[in-house]
């Protein structure tokens, strides 16, 4: 046991002063802080607070602008949509008119840009004719500048007067307001048996140059039906008003044909080359005996 004792103690004394020459002193030791670079942000909760304060304040100001230009064109809308003529409106969809398809010209096809198709277009599907009747703030839309639309009255008519709808100024974003028909004819189809009775070709014309109708719309008129000029209406983009009333010329004549089908021939428009649009078309007149 004690030689035991005596090795170990003679391994100490050689061995500790040969391990500390391998062992840093704790003196050298580096700080914590000086090996890993750390830099704790200070979070000032007020600054965050204001801050999130100005946010809240912009975007209230910025929905308060909307809610105003939402209201300002729910007002132009009900303002678009409302009668101001006083006056039945004999093509009235709800009242029973209705398009003379063979008399209209085909719906244009607005290139599209939802989706993608073919040579990199598709198409949005175009808006009937019947919406022309109808107080909706969409429109019928034809090919180019010149076309006409036929529409079968609710019940036969002497016509006085047309009124024709087109966008308001500050209510369209998308569309261009220039797609507004400008000079329109407007025809009427009569039965040939009124027109013997009463002196036929009187009717025609007033007067007044017109273009008249193409024979593609000629041949399209039943027989037994002459079109007859009624008068012209103008539609005057720059006006105040976008809803516009058109007296026609035969106003106050004596023995005016009563008209079953009207025909509103378009010329031209105001500065779209593509298309044309008709928001609304309205006919008015006298239906009694």
């Amino acid at each position: 046991m004690a030689s035991l004792l005596c090795a170990c103690t003679l391994l100490l004394l050689v061995y500790v002063p040969i391990l500390a020459n391998f062992i840093p002193s704790i003196n050298h030791i580096a700080p914590l802080s000086s090996v890993i670079n750390i830099s704790v942000p200070v979070f000032n909760a007020n600054e965050h607070i204001a801050s999130l304060e100005k946010t809240i304040a912009s975007m209230e100001e910025t929905i308060e602008s909307h809610i105003c230009e939402i209201r300002r064109l729910q007002m132009q809308v009900v303002r678009f949509s409302r009668d101001y003529t006083a006056m039945r409106d004999f093509a009235s969809y709800a009242d029973g008119a209705r398009i003379y398809k063979s008399l209209t010209s085909p719906s244009y096809q607005l290139p599209g840009h939802s989706s993608r198709k073919r040579r990199g277009y598709s198409y949005l599907h175009p808006c009937e004719p019947s919406i022309a009747l109808k107080p909706d703030m969409r429109c019928w839309s034809f090919a180019g500048s010149l076309g006409h639309i036929g529409i079968t009255l609710s019940e036969p008519t002497v016509v006085t007067h047309v009124t024709i709808d087109h966008i308001p100024k500050d209510v369209s974003q998308v569309m261009d307001i220039s797609s507004a028909p400008r000079t329109i004819n407007v025809w009427g189809l009569v039965h040939l048996k009124y027109l013997a009775a009463h002196g036929g070709p009187r009717y025609l014309l007033d007067g007044t140059i017109v273009q008249p109708a193409p024979p593609a719309i000629l041949e399209q008129i039943p027989a037994k039906y002459s079109l007859v000029y009624v008068g012209q209406a103008k539609y005057d983009l720059h006006a105040n008003e976008s809803i516009q009333l058109f007296p026609l010329r035969h106003v106050g004549q004596q023995q005016q044909p009563k008209i079953s089908v009207v025909l509103l021939h378009i010329l031209d428009n105001w500065g779209v080359e593509h298309f044309t649009c008709i928001y609304r078309v309205r006919v008015h007149g006298m239906s009694g005996t």
